[in-house]
């Protein structure tokens, strides 16, 4: 497959918000935490330092009682204010100066994730929820095309929407966390049950799916052991944190499938008659030669005979078994 490899300006436009990002990144998930304010209440009488947050969902502000007035409460409630304070002026510069390396990764066309799946990893990440979603399907191939020095070409493109794994069983509290983060990019993101989606006001969906389940699912119509064997390998491997930038030029970190489980993923899903081998084909091309040219760890020799395309990036099977 005919892989484009990333220009020399482009590289180092990329090391550089990388370089940004690792410091940004990190004050955007601490600025989380001082959501809300603090403020003094009275109650019968007496004042209470309390801790406010509004929910996106239901508009309603909560609050926490953290004591009655004196010393210790309003160390807490300055503290409070001089640190929020501090890291505001932080970020603020930092993201003055991303901006403008944005608008320069923008006009390298160096970001092609869509801006609202992009968007929704970012809120999905300054809310800390990174750690317990994994991006699913196609839309690894942002990350690893960044991660390899390798795009792919038009016919491998991933496709619009965006799908992801949930690391927990999906109940009402997980899927009510991930919509107040969805909700910082996009005010009309509503949730159905029926289909699992995360739906915009224009039409945009966010698949959730539990990880298990689909696992679950994927061994259960695999037809030979051999495929089982190569799916329990591909779930063990742990995810990949990775940047990824939108195609405004802005940059957003999530985990990651390991590009090999994908390769491993896809082939059992084909395999399994859940997804369709002509339009998964030329992205498995792709990232079978991301992998075979750039990244460290190899594929493993004796699952390669799940698709001749691992066949031809990879070699023959070694194992008879396939």
């Amino acid at each position: 497959m005919d892989l484009q490899t990333i220009g020399w300006e482009q590289r180092r436009h990329l090391d550089e918000m990388r370089d940004l990002w690792r410091t940004l990144g990190p004050l955007l998930q601490q600025r989380h935490q001082f959501a809300g304010g603090v403020t003094w209440k009275t109650v019968k009488g007496y004042e209470y330092l309390a801790r406010f947050q509004s929910d996106r969902i239901t508009g309603s502000k909560k609050f926490e009682y953290l004591g009655r007035r004196k010393p210790e409460t309003e160390a807490v409630y300055t503290r409070f204010l001089q640190e929020r304070e501090s890291l505001d002026g932080r970020i603020e510069s930092l993201q003055r100066r991303m901006e403008i390396a944005a608008r320069v990764a923008k006009a390298l066309r160096l970001g092609r994730m869509p801006t609202q799946a992009a968007d929704a990893l970012r809120a999905i990440w300054n809310a800390g929820l990174d750690r317990d979603v994994l991006v699913a399907g196609s839309a690894n191939l942002y990350a690893y095309e960044l991660e390899t020095g390798l795009f792919a070409p038009r016919e491998a493109a991933p496709e619009e929407d965006l799908e992801l794994l949930s690391l927990m069983p999906v109940s009402e509290e997980v899927t009510d966390d991930l919509k107040r983060a969805l909700l910082a990019s996009d005010r009309s993101y509503r949730f159905s049950s029926q289909s699992e989606e995360f739906i915009a006001k224009d039409g945009y969906r966010i698949r959730l799916r539990e990880r298990s389940g689909f696992l679950h699912r994927l061994e259960d119509a695999l037809p030979r052991d051999v495929e089982a064997e190569a799916l329990r390998w591909a779930v063990d491997l742990p995810p990949v944190s990775m940047v990824i930038l939108g195609r405004d030029g802005r940059p957003a970190q999530a985990s990651f499938v390991d590009p090999r489980a994908y390769l491993v993923l896809t082939c059992c899903s084909i395999r399994a008659a859940l997804t369709s081998e002509s339009r998964e084909e030329p992205r498995l091309r792709a990232a079978a030669e991301m992998i075979q040219r750039e990244w460290p760890d190899p594929f493993p020799d004796e699952f390669v005979g799940l698709s001749p395309i691992l066949e031809e990036a990879f070699g023959a099977p070694q194992s008879p078994r396939i």
